[in-house]
């Protein structure tokens, strides 16, 4: 493999997102291939975060009246490298959007822009309804919004065609599911399960266990499942050949 790809000016580029697209593309395959090189990245990426968080402090209790800053701030290594698969797992797998039929044109091709991936040795059967696997591990209202939103469009485009939707949520994006009263999303995230049977939001374990052992306890909305991982729940779904959007 390039040696190149080993330079430290390149990783510390890569960890920072300062990388260009065909740099990015090819440290990705390299640490496809490599796992030291995929430990080496994984662990300036977990040095960095250390640095971030240094002063780390938990959130309030909601009774204060100010916003949790912290909550979804603390990753572990294997958080962090799980999440580093799955870019990885994008370009190893490439990209599979050509619409079934005339009807999910449209569809596929909204997909598309929002640079949903889909393995192409997946398990597709032929005319199966298509099924799409949202995630979202950043604590953004605007993130979260927007999460809320392409769902949505998503079951009223392909509710009649069977479409599934399931919104996973690790890191900071398991603020999303709290079952908090000062929560802006908890009744939406509510309605929304109601309304409709083919969507479900799953939190990843391995965020609810971090949080835990800090001492930031949460509480999830009902019905929500938790998944051992945000990444297993996403292999999982991939191999079965549900399209991933990362939001």
């Amino acid at each position: 493999m390039n040696t190149g790809l080993r330079d430290d000016s390149r990783l510390h580029a890569y960890v920072d997102n300062e990388l260009d697209v065909d740099d990015r593309a090819e440290l990705l395959e390299g640490m496809y291939v490599d796992t030291d090189l995929r430990n080496q990245v994984c662990e300036l990426r977990r040095v960095k975060d250390l640095v971030q968080q240094a002063y780390f402090v938990p959130p309030p209790p909601p009774s204060a009246n100010r916003r949790a800053s912290g909550f979804g701030q603390r990753r572990s290594l294997a958080a962090c490298c799980a999440v580093l698969m799955l870019m990885v797992l994008s370009f190893a797998g490439g990209w599979l959007l050509h619409a079934r039929d005339d009807a999910m044109t449209l569809l596929n091709d909204h997909l598309a822009s929002l640079g949903a991936i889909q393995l192409k040795t997946a398990d597709i059967g032929p005319g199966e309804p298509p099924r799409v696997l949202l995630h979202v591990a950043t604590d953004n209202p605007a993130k979260f919004a927007g999460t809320l939103q392409q769902a949505s469009y998503l079951l009223h485009k392909g509710g009649d065609d069977g479409i599934q939707v399931e919104v996973v949520a690790n890191a900071g994006g398991l603020k999303l599911l709290e079952a908090n009263a000062h929560s802006g999303f908890a009744k939406q995230v509510r309605d929304m399960m109601r309304k409709y049977p083919n969507l479900h939001f799953v939190a990843c374990g391995i965020t609810l266990h971090n949080l835990e052992a800090a001492g930031v306890p949460v509480d999830l909305i009902r019905h929500v499942r938790v998944a051992p991982s945000a990444v297993e729940e996403v292999v999982h779904r991939l191999r079965q050949g549900w399209m991933y959007v990362n939001l």
